[in-house]
């Protein structure tokens, strides 16, 4: 894969906070990770765990990427400006100068389920290409008062109304116990399925999170937050690699985890001001 990018609509979760800037995109001439600092560890059906390899280095100046194995930080490259087309409003991507990342705020309301999303790429490092795929509809997920506790046995149920057609939906799971703002994730659990309405994201999986907890300000720690996504995606071929479009409703909440805690994972954080 060279890159993709991500055209969401994001809702808004604990605190107004959303999950993620609302349009992004990276390109790579090598081979591109969605996660920069957690590594693939593991696969259990539908769902992939990523882990913060960092204490496995010393002195790593880089990215570690297993016991010893210390990469350089990765270097991005630029398509050109990129052209997105079918949206409520217009809008251009144009690469940092120095990152040659890209990024865009826009309004909670992008598109409509029945959009035609465009997104045309004028080339650059990365050869020009178009690539089109449809909108979807808002994803109807009840996150209560904006904390998931995570079974802490068994399997994790998610549960959300149905859409028709072929979206898919995004279960993406962080956990990053007693880091400072802004420290990347230790652990990232990510579940791509059909968009039935239901999912249990499989024990083993929840097993290998921290004990991850809640904070009302966002202020040290715990900033990072899960989400689910019902998206459509599009795929183009390139010469060195494919490239992805992802056109996507985003729902944030915080996932709380306690090793500790009954069955229903609330333990500590279930008390009066947690």
């Amino acid at each position: 894969m060279l890159g993709e990018i991500f055209v969401t609509e994001q809702q808004h979760g604990p605190n107004g906070l959303t999950a993620a800037i609302p349009v992004t995109a990276g390109f790579r001439s090598a081979e591109y990770r969605r996660h920069v600092w957690q590594m693939e560890t593991g696969a259990d059906g539908d769902c992939v765990l990523f882990e913060n390899l960092s204490t496995l280095c010393v002195a790593c100046l880089g990215i570690c990427v297993g016991e010893g194995l210390c990469e350089p930080f990765p270097t991005y490259a630029s398509a050109g400006a990129i052209q997105l087309s079918g949206l409520r409003i217009e809008l251009t991507l144009l690469a940092d100068s120095l990152s040659h990342l890209y990024q865009a705020g826009a309004p909670d309301e992008l598109f409509g389920p029945a959009d035609t999303i465009v997104a045309t790429a004028q080339g650059e490092t990365i050869p020009c290409f178009s690539l089109a795929t449809s909108g979807v509809a808002p994803l109807d997920f009840d996150v209560g008062n904006g904390k998931v506790w995570l079974a802490a046995t068994g399997n994790h149920p998610f549960s959300w109304t149905a859409a028709n057609g072929d979206s898919r939906v995004l279960i993406t799971l962080r956990g990053t116990p007693g880091a400072a703002h802004g420290s990347p994730s230790q652990v990232i659990i990510e579940c791509d399925v059909p968009d039935t309405g239901y999912f249990e994201v499989p024990e083993a999986m929840i097993a290998a999170l921290p004990d991850t907890s809640y904070l009302d300000t966002c202020g040290f720690s715990f900033c990072e937050l899960s989400s689910i996504m019902r998206y459509s995606r599009a795929q183009g071929q390139l010469p060195s690699g494919h490239v992805s479009l992802f056109v996507g409703n985003t729902a944030p909440f915080w996932a709380i985890h306690s090793v500790g805690a009954g069955a229903d994972g609330r333990g500590l954080e279930a008390m009066p001001g947690h």
